[in-house]
């Protein structure tokens, strides 16, 4: 149970960083 509770935290904190990263780069584009 922790484990997936360790992997959901990693797993949104990478979707919060790269999809950002991507509309800016669209938005630069």
């Amino acid at each position: 149970m922790y484990v997936w509770f360790t992997v959901g935290i990693e797993f949104g904190y990478i979707i919060l960083v790269i999809i950002p990263n991507k509309v800016g780069l669209k938005s630069k584009l």
